[in-house]
């Protein structure tokens, strides 16, 4: 690894590296103990009706403590909840900074992708080596490319729906065109 580079300074740089992957761990890890604990709060005293505004509640402050959006809030809870809980080795990585939350994200969201469990740990057994040493683009790409290679029939399903969803529409409309109405 290039923390142990004979350059002091890249080392440095290096270490401070791993250092920012470990507070990112720390916040997504509290994140979640928190979530737990407030679900677990919220199941026992609020009545169910009110359990899902309550809920969001607890997501919006969650969102406010990081300077997140409400939508970057729940992405992050996704992503961290899945590294946690399906992606162990992944999650391990992540908390002793060897892999940064971006690419977490990466990993986790190529695990939503993949339908079968022996696929998601495959990926969570492969991606931590090739994500400690490429680029978040490179990982990307090697995440596409992991899931084309072990559910094939999958990609081409989504690749199938999206192209079916997929429509254009053509509006003529000759008095809104500046040139012709300068033309007459």
């Amino acid at each position: 690894m290039i923390e142990s580079t004979p350059d002091a300074q890249v080392a440095f740089m290096a270490g401070l590296r791993r250092e920012s992957a470990q507070l990112d761990y720390r916040r997504w890890a509290a994140m979640l103990e928190f979530l737990d604990a407030e679900t677990a709060r919220i199941e026992q005293e609020v009545e169910a009706q009110q359990q899902d505004l309550a809920l969001a509640a607890v997501r919006s402050v969650v969102a406010q403590a990081n300077g997140w959006s409400e939508h970057q809030a729940s992405g992050r809870i996704l992503e961290a909840e899945t590294a946690r809980d399906d992606l162990p080795n992944v999650w391990k990585a992540f908390g002793e900074g060897e892999i940064d939350a971006a690419r977490v994200s990466v990993i986790a969201n190529g695990a939503w992708k993949l339908t079968q469990a022996r696929s998601i740990e495959k990926l969570d057994a492969r991606s931590v080596a090739y994500a400690a040493t490429h680029t978040v683009g490179e990982l990307r790409q090697w995440v596409k490319r992991f899931i084309a290679r072990h559910e094939p029939d999958e990609v081409e399903k989504r690749y199938e729906d999206i192209v079916a969803e997929r429509s254009v529409t053509i509006h003529h409309s000759i008095a809104a065109t500046p040139l012709l109405r300068w033309l007459h």
